[in-house]
């Protein structure tokens, strides 16, 4: 996730390098209209789908583990 999300970043940036806004001082992503904010949220949302599903999966797969696991003779 960290990468995908630097790579959007990096991405902006190259986008508004040599935008005018960026010449005339403004910050890194001057250039980037409201549309494309609308954009890059619903990606953000899109990634922190997926992340919280991949952890939901995991965890009921080391909860499916634990409860199927045999118990070790002798240990209680």
């Amino acid at each position: 996730m960290a990468f995908f999300a630097y790579r959007e970043y990096r991405g902006l940036i190259d986008y508004c390098k040599d935008s005018y806004e960026v010449r005339q001082g403004g910050d890194r992503f001057s250039c980037v209209e409201p549309g494309g904010w609308f954009a890059v949220m619903l990606e953000v949302l899109f990634a922190a789908f997926l992340e919280i599903a991949l952890l939901v999966v995991v965890g009921a797969a080391v909860v499916h583990w634990w409860s199927k696991r045999r118990p070790i003779p002798g240990v209680q």
